[in-house]
């Protein structure tokens, strides 16, 4: 529904209603904002729309002469970016995000939900799609199936071109003027920061750092926030707002915070609403996370067992850059204008000067500076947010660095309304300087001109950098027809014989200086769907820092990953005892000696207390301890006492002597996308059996058909316990069964939103109207 505003249109007072679109922002100019409203009607748009060319007429084209200004970015952005299209594998981020929508795919096609699904290819496997937001690669595999694989290229490609659309409507929404918005949108893609972060190319392109999932949320962020903020200043579409909020939340968390605290700056704009709008920004902002129940109450109840990246802690992950260094960015240009001259950033600076200037009467410019004093607080670091961010909801897992995004939007706006000011101020000086006939024609163009100049460094730069994206990849195109070969080949084969992981090196290590093109080998098998070890710190899974821990000179350590298969580039041989099994080009692969696959029988010993933040510590540390013990050449494993929770009695005591293996497997089958692994296996004693994937709550087992509880066996798999004998034994991952239920609650929620309010203000209305019934006699 529509919002409504009321205006004067006769002399005696008379008032009417006036329906404007929810886009037609308040214009910041004054002469805008006292003229009379049009009257339309519910499906009138702001801007009218003739049905003859002949009717059309320069007063109303000139409503529409900003959107040249989007135009000329999104086009600009189509056209030099092209290159994206072309199919190579990536080199970044981006292989991971590729390879979870394929997977989303494959369940869709198998009749599954891809919600809580076992991920089995990266990080010894894991729950990804229940500890991650992978709502756009569910909705990218679903069109897949009617689209094809190259959607997800296209999907990237298409994000990054148009996000000056969002930011032009976000923009009109949060009550800039159409010049405002479109200038803002001119400037969106023009960023350039010194850590190749935030709402810029560099965040997103082949040659950049493959953040997929992020870009969806940040098309989506600028309409949010003005949908948001339309609702708790004025009360509008509530529905919509909580809709636009939630899915970005539900997108990426990260930047779905950064909507959420949002909500806070809105409500403190205007201090004499403050309790009216801490109502509406609670109904948003719990309305968003209802609404998209499905998504976060399962995740949120997986929590405890989503792995802390111990190698992230202390560092510019977590704690970002600090004060210091943040402000001496904004000051020098390098979070708007690295390499190149501080263009956008001198129009930041500018925008906000006017934003100051204008802040005492008008809540439209008070908007980008609380948004850019939110941002950078959030982007200096826990040394400024630290002790607020601990107090709420998961804000100590928050990648603090990643919120330049915040400071990124905030500039688009501020140098929209500040380039905007300064086009008028040199128009206006332009007309009264050039006092020549037909002045009011050419002191424009002379403006034009001179904006362009001011502009095309900026614009140069982003050309050069689109230019760089397009060598690298043709590059790479031929780099995969040389060496790509040769290594696919042999990745085919380790996938056809299957069994077990591939190994191709660690990225710390000689794995990250072997590379076909610009692509590291090692991040190669995923991108076929190969399940590896190697391409490290992927998942949240409890194993990603265990498995960075790999010691490539310890064979017990090769069957403990089920790591059957090495990739070594030519010159190379295998560091333990193994069997070359083909050679293409001087790349050859190499079969492990004595891994037995994804099941073994083991002994368990005395339970090891751990949790999330400590699981590499527990396990990996110190040198000597048991990654690199006996314990691993005798099949002992210690039980592990996960986040408090007692551990099951022990097979055995730990000190006691090594009398041989305690069994053995005889048969074993597996099928890694349906997260299932059975065997039929002999144990000379009571013992255990132990799968080698990622432990998580939701994994079943049954031995000989019985259903018997799992438990956590080190450093971080799963395991049962087995009587001697022989028994099958079956492992199968499934997922959280109330997805329904999610749903539905969700769906209430929306209705509630959209109609609640209505329903709620027409019952008052009716309450308002019922005369006050009659009193009795006495």
């Amino acid at each position: 529904m529509l919002p409504r505003s009321r205006a004067a249109c006769s002399p005696a007072g008379a008032e009417s209603v006036v329906v404007v679109d929810v886009i037609d922002a308040v214009e910041a100019d004054a002469s805008r904002a006292t003229a009379k409203p049009r009257r339309l009607t519910r499906l009138t748009r702001s801007v009218p729309r003739p049905t003859s060319p002949r009717e059309w007429k320069p007063r109303e084209w000139r409503a529409l002469t900003p959107l040249i200004l989007v135009a000329f970015a999104v086009g600009f952005g189509l056209w030099v970016l092209r290159p994206e299209l072309r199919s190579v594998p990536f080199p970044n981020d981006a292989s991971t995000h590729a390879s979870f929508a394929r997977f989303a795919e494959q369940r869709i096609r198998a009749g599954h939900s891809p919600f809580d699904a076992w991920y089995p290819y990266l990080g010894l496997g894991s729950p990804q799609f229940l500890q991650y937001q992978v709502l756009s690669h569910v909705i990218t595999g679903l069109l897949s199936i009617v689209f094809g694989d190259s959607l997800f290229r296209v999907s990237n490609y298409l994000l990054i071109c148009t996000w000056p659309i969002s930011v032009y409507i976000g923009a009109r929404l949060l009550g800039l003027d159409r010049w405002q918005a479109g200038a803002a949108a001119l400037i969106s893609p023009m960023m350039s920061n010194v850590v190749g972060y935030g709402f810029e190319w560099a965040s997103f392109l082949w040659v950049g750092s493959g953040m997929w999932s992020m870009l969806w949320a940040l098309w989506l962020m600028p309409i949010a926030l003005g949908l948001a903020w339309r609702a708790v200043a004025k009360g509008e579409r509530y529905a919509l707002a909580a809709f636009a909020v939630g899915l970005t939340c539900a997108l990426h968390f990260i930047t779905g915070y950064l909507v959420l605290l949002a909500l806070g700056v809105f409500v403190i704009m205007r201090p004499p609403e403050i309790l009216k709008r801490l109502g509406r920004s609670a109904l948003v902002g719990a309305g968003g996370i209802l609404i998209f129940a499905f998504i976060f109450i399962p995740t949120l109840g997986g929590l405890d067992y989503v792995n802390v990246n111990s190698f992230q802690a202390g560092t510019f992950w977590v704690n970002s850059y600090g004060p210091g260094k943040v402000f001496t960015w904004l000051f020098d240009g390098r979070i708007f204008d690295f390499g190149r001259y501080p263009v956008v950033s001198v129009l930041v600076g500018l925008g906000v000067l006017v934003c100051l200037w204008r802040s005492r009467r008008d809540e439209s410019a008070r908007l980008p500076l609380g948004l850019m004093i939110l941002s950078l607080a959030m982007y200096s670091g826990h040394r400024v947010v630290g002790p607020i961010l601990s107090r709420l909801p998961g804000g100590s897992d928050l990648l603090l660095h990643r919120y330049i995004i915040g400071v990124h939007f905030a500039g688009m706006l501020l140098a929209g309304i500040g380039s905007v000011w300064a086009f008028r101020a040199v128009l206006g000086g332009a007309r009264f300087v050039l006092r020549i006939p037909g002045r009011k024609l050419v002191a424009p163009l002379v403006v034009c001109v001179l904006a362009v100049l001011v502009m095309w460094p900026v614009v140069n730069d982003r050309d050069k950098y689109a230019n760089d994206d397009k060598a690298y990849i043709t590059a790479q195109v031929a780099a995969d027809k040389a060496d790509g070969v040769a290594v696919n080949q042999l990745i085919d084969m380790a996938k056809r014989l299957g069994g077990g992981r591939i190994y191709a090196g660690l990225p710390n290590t000689w794995g990250g200086a072997i590379k076909v093109g610009a692509v590291v080998v090692t991040y190669l098998p995923v991108q076929q769907d190969e399940d590896s070890l190697g391409f490290t710190l992927r998942t949240d899974s409890l194993s990603q820092d265990i498995e960075a821990n790999f010691n490539e000179s310890n064979p017990a350590q090769y069957d403990l990953f089920d790591i059957k298969y090495v990739l070594l580039p030519p010159g190379r041989t295998a560091s333990v005892a193994a069997k070359q099994i083909a050679e293409v080009d001087g790349y050859t692969l190499w079969a492990v000696d004595n891994v037995s696959g994804y099941l073994e029988v083991v002994d368990t010993t005395q339970a090891v207390p751990a949790n999330r933040t400590d699981m590499a510590q527990a396990f990996t540390q110190p040198v000597g301890g048991y990654m690199q013990s006996l314990a691993l050449t005798e099949f002992r494993h210690p039980l592990v006492a996960y986040d408090g929770h007692p551990a099951p009695a022990p097979s055995m005591n730990a000190s006691a002597p090594y009398t041989g293996p305690p069994g053995q497997v005889d048969t074993s089958s597996y099928s890694l996308d349906n997260g299932r692994f059975a065997g039929t296996v002999t144990a000379s004693r009571p013992s255990w059996v132990m799968l080698k994937e990622s432990y998580a709550p939701h994994w079943r087992a049954t031995v000989d058909g019985k259903p018997v509880k799992t438990a956590m066996l080190a450093p971080s798999f799963v395991g049962v316990p087995i009587p001697a004998g022989t028994s099958h034994v079956v492992f199968q991952y499934h997922s959280d069964s109330k997805y329904p239920e999610y749903l539905a609650l969700g769906v209430i929620t929306l209705l509630a939103l959209a109609f609640g309010p209505t329903i709620w203000r027409r019952r008052r209305s009716r309450v308002k109207a019922t005369p006050d019934a009659p009193v009795a006699a006495a």
